[in-house]
């Protein structure tokens, strides 16, 4: 993906002959593998050729079959982008792709300017460019930060000890490359829209976290097995009176939660929590995770005499 094109650049000619003039445009986002961007610099003949001045008519020492005439070359200007010599390193549109540019003339002997046809048609090299590509810094650009996130943790487990310290207030910020899950704490992101490049300022951190203000949270709930009595041994066999049978009793998962306006202790239909497979942010893990029975064997005696139930109907 490539920028919109530069404004056309200054004619590289002040005088005489037609020059040429430069724009260029920036590479947004790379390709991808085995694509190519499209061209990024284009060269025309300048358009305001009918205000150029005439040059300077070219010197002819006596005797000599022609000028004496050499190129002077100027100083490189600061990379600039294609539009002004102004640079904003806050914009993106301002970074990148840039030009430099400097004053090539043909000069006599004297010093003085003479035709630039003279130094082409002479031993020295071809013209050379007044204008050249630059890299301009990019400083890195990143969002506004995002919201709070909400507590790493849901509930406390010993609020009286919270309420003896100065921890959990929900003051300092300190900036952070992980998520350090050992204190509770809440986040806020910001996201790269610009990458450094070409020796800008490198990015800033981009994740933030401070401390839970734990005095807002609820205390977590707790979590326990609860065992009835076992009932009476109870025979296989519809005819049966004796023998091997099974005792069964109520097991449930309970949960008491303590508050403000009292503590409500309810059955809960999730019995990992009092398994510790499944546990709240902040709470203790299950003190007891093994169910308790729910029913064993047992075995009523069979008397010594035989005993028979009653006649059936004919």
């Amino acid at each position: 993906v490539v920028g919109q094109w530069s404004e056309w650049s200054v004619c590289s000619k002040t005088c005489g002959l037609l020059g040429n003039e430069h724009r260029l445009r920036t590479v947004l986002e790379a390709p991808g593998a085995g694509r190519r961007c499209p061209v990024l610099s284009q060269t025309r003949t300048c358009r305001n050729v009918s205000i150029l001045p005439d040059c300077p008519q070219p010197l002819r020492p006596t005797g000599a079959p022609g000028p004496i005439v050499r190129w002077r070359l100027g100083s490189w200007s600061g990379c600039q982008t294609f539009t002004s010599g102004n640079v904003n390193r806050g914009n993106a549109t301002d970074c990148g792709l840039g030009v430099r540019r400097r004053i090539v003339n043909c000069v006599a002997e004297n010093g003085s300017l003479v035709d630039e046809l003279n130094c082409k048609r002479s031993s020295q090299k071809r013209s050379l460019t007044n204008v050249q590509a630059c890299n301009l810094p990019c400083d890195c650009i990143v969002s506004s930060w995002s919201a709070w996130s909400e507590c790493s943790i849901e509930c406390i487990t010993n609020r009286t000890l919270l309420l003896s310290s100065s921890f959990g207030n929900g003051s300092h910020i300190n900036s952070t490359t992980d998520e350090d899950p050992d204190n509770p704490h809440v986040l806020r992101t910001r996201t790269v829209i610009h990458a450094s490049q070409f020796g800008g300022d490198s990015c800033p951190h981009l994740r933030e976290r401070k401390e839970c203000n734990l005095h807002d949270l609820p205390d977590c709930p707790q979590y326990e097995w609860v065992a009835g009595d076992f009932g009476a041994c109870e025979i296989h066999g519809t005819m049966a009176v004796c023998g091997i049978g099974v005792q069964t009793r109520l097991v449930y998962c309970q949960e008491t939660v303590s508050g403000t306006s009292g503590t409500i202790v309810r059955q809960t239909s999730d019995e990992r929590f009092c398994t510790g497979e499944v546990t709240l942010p902040g709470a203790s893990p299950a003190s007891n995770p093994v169910k308790p029975l729910v029913s064993w064997t047992c075995q009523v005696q069979c008397p010594e005499d035989c005993q028979m139930g009653q006649w059936a109907a004919w």
